[in-house]
């Protein structure tokens, strides 16, 4: 994913609510938000006096009400939304493989889930259904080793930058197959990913 592509998504959202969500992160003792944050805060000439209403899920839930509108209207090619919204806190995402890589032709299944500290805490992504993509980096119980998911996240980040740089992994896959650790891994594994200590060892992974 391209730098770019996360600015755009970030400028979207509407600074007041990206304050709200910060509020509620730190609330929660989220203490690395303050260093994510300084940007926008100075990108948006606000103060941190911005009124809180609701509660913290609901302010996560407009955030993600408007990364969906973005898929929704300005969609991205083998990227598609499934779920109606009804339920935030879990989203399905279909994605395609991309033309002219090992994955052509074949749609996969990623499940997104949401805390109350999004977009301050990453998401939990997996691959689910019949359908887990054969990839070093991917466990047939459907994890991913891929750093923006746990270390590298930025709340600038979200749902279609996630998936772009998941297609961007699969495209860049030169030989289809398990981590060599497979079988241990999903015996040992906690069903969270996040709440796995991942070891990386390239910008790729």
């Amino acid at each position: 994913m391209s730098s770019s592509t996360a600015t755009s998504v970030s400028n979207s959202i509407q600074e007041d609510e990206d304050l709200k969500l910060f509020q509620a992160a730190r609330r929660c003792g989220r203490r690395n938000a303050m260093g994510d944050f300084t940007v926008q805060l100075a990108q948006s000439g606000s103060s941190l006096n911005t009124p809180r209403n609701g509660t913290e899920f609901d302010l996560v839930r407009k955030r993600l009400q408007k990364e969906l509108k973005i898929l929704t209207e300005t969609p991205t090619p083998g990227i598609r939304i499934v779920d109606d919204g009804s339920d935030m806190r879990k989203l399905r995402i279909d994605i395609d493989g991309a033309h002219g890589t090992l994955y052509e032709g074949e749609k996969y299944q990623l499940q997104f889930k949401f805390t109350d500290q999004y977009p301050f805490d990453s998401p939990q992504v997996v691959f689910v259904g019949n359908n887990i993509p054969l990839h070093p980096h991917i466990y047939s119980n459907g994890h991913i080793c891929l750093s923006i998911l746990t270390d590298d996240w930025s709340p600038a980040l979200s749902i279609n930058s996630v998936c772009l740089s998941i297609l961007s992994m699969l495209s860049s896959c030169k030989d289809k197959s398990r981590p060599p650790d497979n079988d241990w891994y999903v015996k040992t594994c906690s069903q969270d990913p996040k709440k796995t200590r991942w070891w990386y060892h390239g910008k790729d992974n």
